[in-house]
């Protein structure tokens, strides 16, 4: 798979990692499967909140797609509920690390460790209906690539309004959605890349499936925690 030589070749490294989005199309990773949720649902039980439903700006109540009851919480969820609700209006199905459930996106994600070696790459899948929102607006504290599967996908762009964010710290509270400055259209087999604290939101006009493939690279405050860490098993002093 040469699916990240384009980066290496292009001036991707030097003028937009960590700095801005950009797209480019790819013919390395191939899906055969035309009807990705369909093949997953009915060959693995899954369970909230590892699948979930947002409609609109929110997450759909678990209870409204599990075996949930009055009685009893049950996180399996229930084929029949799920696409109940799919019908009854415009919704996107998140599923979290969708490599444990495909053998070939599994070797996509290997793909990408080989390639950031040293980084976590963590893989999710997207499953979006005619005229969804996905969620709220927000940015992430790594490195986002993603993978159109099928259909087209709208990127809401605006500017980067966390530089070098973390999970580890607090996000910023964004109380007004900022400006839109540019909207890029994801098709079939494109890959769009999001730097960190970039502030994105996406909408889906046809039916969409895409994969994000998480880059979250090794921090240097990280390493120093580590390293004082290792010195105060050696010496008691620092853990007084």
């Amino acid at each position: 798979m040469n699916l990240t030589q384009h980066l290496i070749k292009s001036d991707f490294f030097d003028n937009y990692w960590g700095r801005k989005a950009y797209v480019f199309s790819q013919n390395d990773f191939l899906l055969e499967d035309t009807d990705l949720l369909n093949t997953l649902t009915e060959n693995n039980k899954f369970s909230f909140p590892e699948l979930r439903i947002i409609q609109g700006k929110n997450p759909v109540n678990p209870f409204l797609y599990t075996y949930s009851s009055l009685n009893a919480l049950d996180g399996k969820i229930d084929i029949n509920k799920l696409y109940q609700l799919l019908k009854s209006q415009p919704s996107t199905v998140k599923i979290k690390n969708i490599d444990s459930y495909h053998k070939d996106i599994e070797c996509l994600k290997r793909h990408f460790c080989n390639f950031f070696i040293g980084a976590d790459i963590s893989v999710n899948g997207y499953f979006s209906s005619k005229n969804s929102l996905g969620g709220l607006g927000h940015y992430d504290s790594h490195h986002i690539f993603a993978l159109q599967l099928e259909g087209a996908k709208n990127w809401h762009l605006g500017d980067i309004i966390h530089r070098s964010p973390h999970k580890d710290f607090p996000h910023i509270n964004i109380i007004d959605e900022p400006h839109i400055k540019n909207t890029i259209t994801t098709k079939k087999n494109e890959i769009i890349y999001i730097p960190p604290g970039l502030w994105h939101q996406v909408f889906t006009e046809s039916n969409s499936a895409h994969l994000t493939i998480g880059v979250n690279t090794p921090r240097v405050y990280k390493s120093l925690c580590n390293e004082i860490m290792n010195l105060a098993i050696q010496h008691d002093f620092l853990r007084g």
